[in-house]
């Protein structure tokens, strides 16, 4: 695990890595901050925290997020999935080629975007599901593993 000001998506690299004490001081005062978890250069996920959003990426070897999942904070520790992005990529592009965006309520409801990003086309569906898995609690600092689950 290291710890950085936030991650670079451009370059694929942290920005200006911080000691443990600066992190979890940024995370009791809930100001924003970025975990990695996984080497620097070749992290497998990073964790992103400001105030009552978490946002969590998971990285492929090319460092291209092909999944996110964006977390508010709902009540006092307790998030709540409110998107998901799953992205796919031809070879070695660094661009997706098809992207699934899902936003969640939380009275059940969700709305499927479906994006072929190279010709622009989109469908949108509109569906039901189970609101109870898409809770969580706020991470204590250093407790990562809960929000940084890929299966949800």
């Amino acid at each position: 695990m290291y710890y950085c000001k936030s991650w670079f998506r451009a370059k694929g690299k942290p920005t200006e890595l911080w000691s443990i004490d600066k992190a979890k001081d940024a995370h009791v005062k809930r100001e924003p901050y970025t975990v990695i978890l996984g080497e620097p250069d070749a992290p497998t996920c990073f964790v992103e925290f400001s105030n009552d959003y978490v946002g969590v990426s998971f990285l492929d070897e090319n460092l291209r997020e092909y999944l996110t999942y964006q977390f508010q904070e709902l009540e006092s520790n307790l998030l709540f999935l409110t998107m998901a992005v799953h992205r796919s990529f031809s070879d070695n592009q660094k661009n997706p080629s098809f992207s699934t965006t899902y936003m969640f309520e939380t009275d059940g409801g969700v709305v499927i975007w479906k994006e072929k990003l190279i010709s622009g086309e989109k469908s949108r569906y509109e569906k039901n599901f189970d609101p109870a898995k898409n809770y969580e609690t706020y991470p204590n600092f250093g407790q990562y593993e809960s929000i940084a689950r890929r299966d949800r």
